[in-house]
């Protein structure tokens, strides 16, 4: 069962960790694909490689190139457009509206673009190339206002424009002095360092600024707040909030997994326990029935859930233990009443032949003149009663020595039959037969000892017989034992009489012979054969009763325990 329940828990803790290993990398995953389908809102696109662009260039159904939302949306943070070219400089598709960009470029075009910082180009696969050209809302601005026949006067309309992008258009002479501007009340004028800082990455500038050399050496400049302007600073505080908030929720859904799932292995674990928990508490009032328990164990064959098999080893033990101690329970009932009956027919036994001795104590005396022959019979009976009285008292301290082992056994190595036919030539009843020699068969016994096993078990055959009952008495060999049966021809004995025949507290009924003996012959022979390393059992019917003992073969005397002399 410890293996059972440990393989149980690394079973479930491996869960809990692929679980969590798994959650890992589903979101390790999910963040790098993220990072491929969508790129840094504060990298400038130029430092993309050409695996990730091409990865955001595809086709569609009609087989026409697609740029990805992905990489529009960081072309337009770079503060440019995107334009698919072949090899001959025919633009493919663009980032643009249609109408902001050329169909095909010429080589004096590739000729000024090779001038311009802000422009950059991937050489992809299949003579294909992609090509950045900066350009933020603030050109588009300053080329639209370039196009009106006032410039560089701003109109009315062309004001409202500006506004609506919160934006201004100034104009400086050549000492960078501002000689207009849009609107009065807002930005300070422009130096030159400024006008430089429109080389830098564009989500580093608070500010896009646009600014063209006219004609007649002015200096025509749209500004505007850049939509995209996102610090290093501020990027990595963005990036850390990101970051705290996903280690928050991450560990707020581990420590919600961990709650439910110690949740699910108490409730695995747990509801065993308090069911075996009621299971002993039952068992302490004696009470030896079955819980029913449908959450635990199946309706149809009353077996343990699968889930709660790992206990199945304790319930069959709580069910063995209380089926035990039912038994035992009634074996202590019944054995107290047969203490009881026993306890009865002693003092019975023991006061009917006080009374014999009592009265004839009594008889003598009185001064009444009694014969010789009268005082010797009285002298006579009250010896017997005696006798039986002091045979009695010690087969009751000899079977408790017995029980503690308080009698040395003397084993010697005895020639079974040799045995026997002596036994035999010491016992004066014609009914009983034994075996006339055969095959030599030796076992280690006490001879004292077992000549007593044999008086007990004998006489017993012939008290509880009508007189002149057949008893035979045999020798087998069965595997590694020795079998000595006494059988007798007579009535049999019940079921109830078998089952208490050899109980120190039971005492069978005599039917022929007035003297019913101690009642302990038996339970002595049992004690004494076990002494030896045996066995003995009673089998009886109507045609009569055997009493088998069973005996180790000397060869395996050692292994069981007895050690011959």
């Amino acid at each position: 069962m410890s293996s059972k329940i440990t393989l149980r828990f690394v079973g479930y803790f491996f869960i809990f960790y692929l679980s969590v290993a798994v959650a890992s990398i589903l979101i390790i995953i999910f963040l790098a694909v993220k990072g491929l389908s969508d790129f840094n809102a504060y990298t400038n696109i130029r430092e993309a490689d050409i695996d990730t662009i091409e990865s955001h260039i595809e086709k569609d159904a009609e087989g026409n190139f697609l740029f990805s939302n992905a990489l529009k949306k960081s072309a337009e943070e770079s503060g440019g457009i995107l334009q698919l070219i072949d090899n001959e400089g025919n633009i493919i598709t663009s980032s643009a509206e249609k109408s902001e960009i050329l169909s095909k470029y010429k080589f004096t075009d590739f000729i000024e673009m090779s001038a311009d910082k802000g422009s950059y180009i991937w050489l992809l696969k299949k003579g294909r190339s992609l090509l950045f050209i900066e350009r933020t809302d603030s050109d588009i601005l300053l080329k639209t206002l370039m196009t009106s026949k006032s410039f560089p006067e701003i109109t009315i309309d062309q004001k409202k424009v500006l506004e609506e992008h919160k934006a201004i258009f100034e104009l400086y002479d050549t000492d960078g002095s501002i000689i207009y501007k849009s609107n009065d009340n807002v930005k300070d004028a422009l130096n030159g360092m400024e006008l430089l800082e429109m080389s830098q990455v564009l989500a580093e500038q608070k500010e896009i600024k646009t600014s063209r050399i006219l004609e007649d050496g002015t200096t025509a400049v749209v500004r505007m707040p850049n939509p995209h302007y996102a610090p290093f600073n501020t990027a990595m505080i963005n990036f850390m909030k990101k970051f705290l908030i996903g280690i928050t929720l991450f560990h707020s859904i581990l420590l919600l997994f961990i709650i439910l799932f110690s949740f699910w292995i108490g409730q695995r674990f747990g509801r065993p326990v308090f069911y075996f928990m009621k299971k002993i508490e039952k068992l302490s009032r004696k009470d030896y029935g079955h819980i029913e328990d449908h959450k635990i164990r199946n309706k149809k064959d009353g077996r343990l859930k699968k889930k709660y098999r790992v206990y199945e080893d304790v319930d069959e033990s709580l069910i063995t233990l209380a089926e035990n101690l039912e038994e035992n329970e009634r074996k202590l009932q019944k054995t107290e009443q047969l203490r009881e009956d026993w306890i009865t027919g002693l003092s019975h036994d023991l006061k009917t032949p006080l009374s014999s001795i009592y009265g004839y104590s009594v008889m003598l005396e009185s001064s009444h003149k009694w014969t010789s022959e009268e005082v010797q019979k009285f002298a006579s009976v009250m010896q017997e009663k005696a006798s039986y009285m002091d045979a009695l008292i010690n087969d009751l301290t000899y079977t408790y020595q017995l029980k503690n082992e308080g009698v040395l056994i003397e084993i010697e190595n005895i020639e079974l039959g040799a045995f026997i036919h002596k036994y035999a030539s010491q016992v004066d009843e014609e009914s009983v037969t034994f075996p006339k020699g055969g095959t030599s068969i030796w076992v280690a016994i006490d001879p004292k000892r077992f000549n007593r096993v044999l008086d007990n078990v004998i006489s017993n055959a012939i008290k509880h017989n009508p007189e002149g009952t057949p008893i035979h008495v045999d020798i087998h060999l069965e595997d590694d034992w020795v079998l000595l049966e006494v059988r007798d021809e007579g009535i049999g004995m019940s079921k109830y009489m078998m089952e208490n025949l050899f109980n120190r507290y039971y005492r069978g009924t005599n039917t022929t012979s007035g003297d019913t003996g101690t009642g302990l012959g038996l339970t002595i022979a049992k004690q004494l054969v076990e002494a030896h390393g045996g066995k003995i059992n009673v089998d009886s019917n109507k045609y009569g009763t055997t009493i088998t003992i069973r005996l180790p073969l000397v060869e395996d005397i050692k292994d069981r325990g007895i050690t011959p002399n």
